[in-house]
């Protein structure tokens, strides 16, 4: 039911606990809140074991690398169908994925191994089966709404050669099969069926700001637990480091300034240190003349003497 915001994860963990069956303190809880109906709220839940994603990123760490975005393989490949509704199969050399598409939302996913050194043929009953077993899946929980004949079925993988066999994944039941096409430009002859888990993940973050106009899965979030994830700095921190920074170059500014101040007064002390050297000189010429004049002011009163006598 709808609830205030604040008490949602904490219902989320409720629900999640009652429903999974497992101890949560054993698995890592994703969950996204997804378009629904007014009066209650459609949450759309993941859970990884803890030992299996520590262990991932363990190893990611060790090879030196590290994520800062993680998604689960069939979630990445479910953003890859642009259908609004689809089941989609891609069989890889050793793994099975099926997903079924309703109204933008992987409704069903199934994650199967399959033996590699089995060729297409020996594994297609496998296949068929599983395809069979989502489709039951998916309808019993939506009786009001099943999956139509209309709603094709999108091949990938090792099926996206072989159109011999798309009637055989089947059976008897008819509805149209194609491969499911690349939502991204490539070169022509590119396999893009080979390497979709890889589409899905250059388009998680590309895809963003077009969800609403592009009909892609509308489950999106960040599988990688927050404990992982790299620190983000408060507002406050960084508010510090930049006037740290600015108090730093204010410092180096002042120093700058200090030196070459002590310089200039050094300089101008060394001039006025010769300017009073010149002082002294001209002092000291200036004491020669007025002895000359004195000098002269005898002689000339000796003469006036001389004169007058005259």
């Amino acid at each position: 039911p709808e609830l205030p915001k604040d008490l949602l994860p904490e219902a989320v963990k409720r629900e999640a606990s009652r429903v999974l069956g497992v101890p949560l303190a054993e698995l890592y809880l994703f969950w996204q809140v997804l378009p629904s109906s007014k009066g209650e709220i459609l949450i759309y839940l993941v859970a990884l074991p803890r030992n299996t994603v520590d262990s991932l990123v363990s190893t990611l760490r060790k090879a030196g690398l590290n994520p800062y975005l993680m998604d689960l393989k069939p979630l990445a490949i479910a953003r890859t169908i642009t259908a609004l509704n689809a089941i989609l199969v891609d069989v890889q050399p050793c793994s099975l994925d099926i997903i079924i598409m309703m109204d933008r939302i992987p409704q069903v996913v199934r994650s199967i191994s399959l033996p590699r050194e089995a060729s297409l043929e020996d594994r297609l009953p496998v296949i068929r089966e599983e395809i069979g077993r989502a489709i039951v899946f998916y309808n019993s929980s939506h009786m009001d709404k099943p999956i139509g004949a209309d709603v094709p079925l999108l091949v990938s993988g090792e099926l996206a050669q072989r159109e011999d066999m798309w009637s055989l994944l089947l059976g008897e039941r008819k509805r149209p099969v194609q491969v499911l096409p690349s939502p991204m430009e490539a070169a022509e002859g590119f396999p893009h069926s080979q390497y979709l888990t890889n589409i899905g993940l250059a388009l998680k973050e590309v895809l963003a700001a077009e969800k609403e106009a592009v009909p892609y899965s509308l489950v999106d979030f960040n599988a990688l637990p927050e404990v992982y994830l790299p620190r983000r700095r408060p507002l406050s921190e960084i508010i510090y480091i930049g006037v740290s920074i600015i108090g730093i170059a204010l410092i180096a500014w002042l120093a700058v300034s200090n030196v070459t101040t002590s310089g200039r007064i050094r300089d101008l002390r060394s001039e006025l240190a010769d300017i009073n050297l010149n002082i002294a000189a001209v002092d000291q010429e200036i004491v020669n003349l007025n002895r000359e004049i004195s000098e002269l002011q005898s002689w000339i009163s000796l003469v006036q003497s001389h004169n007058n006598t005259l």
